[in-house]
């Protein structure tokens, strides 16, 4: 792409933008859609993607998983996309501000991704526990751009001689030794309040 420069006669070239994106679709695809129909505080109302399964755009360059975009953004000038934080850190990529719903830009980091997860409204039946975000919470440290991921046991029914290694795993996931390591890896640790519920829905595991 080329435009004009500040003198008559002297073109400057700048790089094209290059939008990356994941195929086949998955949940980040879902999510960043929906999060694209929340309401803007200069622009209420929703894109025209309900439901939508596939990257919405056009143009682009699709790629396969998180580390693919990571590597295709970080080696195309002008690139741009979306993957977890981790990728963007292990690449040494710049990170985008987001916009709450009060139109503060908030920084990503995964301590600000704890805050607002902090903030979900959690449903829990049994031993299933989900959360909901509340995308009206605003808060300059809270990063409102998040996604979470679940771990599926049965919650009853399982081997007596598999049910300690079951819970002995998720135990350990969900404890603070490992809960302690993951920032410095580019993961979320969990606020304490999801963590609480998460050991306990592991507990109730038989």
């Amino acid at each position: 792409m080329e435009r004009r420069g500040d003198q008559e006669g002297q073109p400057r070239r700048e790089p094209a933008r290059y939008e990356d994106h994941h195929v086949p679709p998955g949940g980040q695809v879902r999510y960043l859609v929906q999060l694209l129909q929340l309401p803007e505080p200069d622009r209420p109302g929703r894109l025209p993607l309900q439901g939508q399964q596939q990257w919405p755009g056009s143009g682009g360059q699709g790629q396969n998983g998180s580390s693919g975009v990571a590597q295709v953004v970080k080696t195309t000038a002008g690139g741009i996309g979306y993957a977890e934080i981790s990728y963007a850190q292990a690449n040494s990529l710049p990170t985008a501000k987001v916009g709450n719903a009060k139109g503060q830009f908030v920084e990503a980091t995964t301590q600000n991704a704890s805050a607002f997860i902090s903030k979900a409204k959690t449903q829990q039946k049994g031993a299933d526990l989900q959360l909901a975000f509340d995308y009206s919470y605003s808060d300059t440290n809270a990063y409102p751009a998040v996604l979470v991921t679940y771990e599926i046991a049965c919650a009853s029914g399982n081997s007596s001689s598999q049910l300690p290694l079951i819970k002995g795993f998720l135990n350990y996931g969900a404890g603070d030794t490992a809960q302690g390591e993951l920032p410095d890896a580019g993961y979320v640790q969990l606020p304490k309040n999801i963590q609480a519920l998460v050991q306990s829905s592991v507990k109730s595991l038989s």
